[in-house]
C-alpha cells in the first residue's frame, strides 16, 4: 500500500533555506553571548561584578540560542503555508480600508460634584480591512473588524 505524506517536501525545503541564514545568525550570536557571559562568569567567580555581568551576558546568550530555534520554526511555517496557497492558486492578500480611534474622559466625582482624581481615558480602535480569496477567477471582500479597549491615567 503506497501512502502519500500530506507535506510537499519542495516547499518545505525552499522554506527552511530561505530562513537558514537568520537563524544561524542567531543562533551564533546566541552561543558567542552564552560561551563569553559563562566564561567571565567562570573566570571571574568570587568578584560580583564579574559574576552579575558574566551571568546575564549567558543568560542574554541562552535567550538568543532557543529563541533563534522558536522563531525559525514560526517562519518556516508561515512560508510553507504561504507557499502551499501559491501553489494552489489561492492567494490571500489584505489591505487595511479604513481605521480609526475613538478616546472618551471618563471622570469619577464625589457627591459633591467635585472631581476624584485624575479620571482616565477609554480608547477603542477601529480597523477594517477588505481581502480578496482568488481561485479561479473567484473573489470575495469581507470586512473585519476588532476592538481593543486601554485605560491610561490622563
Amino acid at each position: 500500500m503506497n501512502i502519500k505524506s500530506a507535506t510537499d517536501r519542495s516547499l518545505l525545503w525552499t522554506a527552511i533555506k530561505d530562513n537558514l541564514d537568520i537563524f544561524f545568525l542567531m543562533l551564533g550570536i546566541g552561543l558567542i553571548c552564552a560561551v563569553v557571559g559563562g566564561g567571565v562568569f567562570y573566570l571571574g567567580f568570587g568578584q560580583w561584578g564579574a559574576m552579575v555581568f558574566g551571568g546575564f551576558f549567558a543568560l542574554i546568550g541562552g535567550f538568543f540560542s532557543v529563541y533563534s530555534f522558536i522563531a525559525t520554526y514560526s517562519s518556516i511555517s508561515y512560508y510553507y503555508e504561504q507557499a502551499l496557497l501559491r501553489k494552489h492558486d489561492v492567494e490571500v492578500d489584505g489591505v487595511l480600508t479604513q481605521k480609526s480611534v475613538d478616546c472618551q474622559l471618563y471622570q469619577d466625582y464625589d457627591h459633591n460634584r467635585r472631581p476624584l482624581g485624575e479620571g482616565y481615558n477609554l480608547c477603542t480602535t477601529y480597523a477594517s480591512a477588505a481581502w480578496q480569496i482568488c481561485s479561479r477567477g473567484a473573489s470575495h471582500k469581507r470586512p473585519l473588524s476588532f476592538r481593543r479597549e486601554r485605560k491610561s491615567a490622563s
